[in-house]
């Protein structure tokens, strides 16, 4: 469902916390990268402070960011340490392995208190705004008919039709993708989404098996908490996704720009393979999902 800015007013908040999960691996192996790290926690400080500074209701709504240490064995716990000294509100998380962003990001929501919960990855950036309107936009009622197309087919008890499960907002691609992967993308990444806790915790998080360890766990996550509770769309670009040399964006550009019935003809069978599988494990987590709910 999309839903303009004009039609979700900032109200009063029925949440009363927010938090941001950052999985951070290997952030610094070069002079160039932690650069770039160090301006996406910058920006995210920045849309803190635009949150802090501007929100109405800000006296009555607490945030925390969460820096997950995904086993990085080249300084960047260090980085992460200079990083969140004497900086009120930010905290660490670490692994002694690399576990995979899905687990990292499960861990920091673990770890962390925030009701609504948003996310993002270490070499992104967040607009000011990101945490402003994705909040505000979590305690504004949805309108008074969700259509068919959107409406969660198994509703979580508390969630319902009430509230949005999840808000996305538009994304500002640093280059050119095409118009079907900008919809896909836009729909699955999770850098422009937040979330309430009870949807992440209901659905059990990202998925953690191995079969997810090559991506697309945040497809999987989608998928699920989809089936659950509502989700909303505003056309507001609040998070760049950015390209960086070997970063997944750019191992991915070509595929991107292509129109996405080409891209997948591309393949190999060992990818078809593990496509269909993630689509079977995701179904069958939403089918014992809806049978939890049907005991209830």
């Amino acid at each position: 469902m999309v839903i303009t800015l004009d039609s979700c007013p900032v109200l009063p908040p029925v949440l009363d916390s927010f938090t941001v999960v950052i999985p951070v691996h290997h952030a610094v192996q070069t002079a160039a990268r932690r650069q770039v790290f160090l301006e996406t926690l910058a920006s995210i400080a920045q849309a803190l402070a635009y949150f802090d500074e501007h929100y109405p209701y800000r006296d009555r709504v607490t945030w925390e960011a969460i820096l997950v240490d995904d086993g990085s064995t080249d300084g960047t716990l260090e980085a992460i340490v200079d990083w969140i000294r004497d900086r009120a509100g930010w905290g660490l998380v670490r692994h002694s392995i690399n576990r995979g962003p899905g687990a990292a990001r499960n861990s920091g929501v673990g770890a962390s208190r925030g009701a609504a919960i948003f996310f993002c990855d270490s070499d992104d950036r967040y607009a000011p705004t990101h945490f402003f309107v994705g909040f505000a936009a979590l305690n504004a009622p949805l309108p008074p008919h969700i259509s068919p197309a959107t409406a969660p087919s198994s509703p979580i008890p508390g969630i319902g039709d009430r509230y949005p499960g999840t808000v996305k907002t538009a994304i500002a691609f640093s280059d050119p993708v095409h118009p079907d992967w900008r919809a896909a993308l836009e729909n699955t990444l999770v850098q422009n989404r937040a979330v309430r806790r009870e949807l992440h915790e209901f659905v059990g998080g990202f998925p953690e098996v191995d079969l997810f360890k090559k991506g697309y766990e945040d497809s999987a996550y989608d998928y699920i908490c989809s089936h659950f509770a509502p989700s909303i769309f505003l056309p507001v670009r609040t998070v760049e996704y950015l390209r960086h040399p070997d970063n997944a964006f750019d191992r991915q550009l070509a595929q991107f720009q292509r129109p996405m019935s080409e891209a997948t003809q591309h393949l190999s069978p060992q990818d078809w393979e593990r496509r269909r599988d993630q689509g079977i494990f995701a179904r069958d987590k939403v089918i014992k999902l809806q049978e939890k709910i049907q005991k209830s």
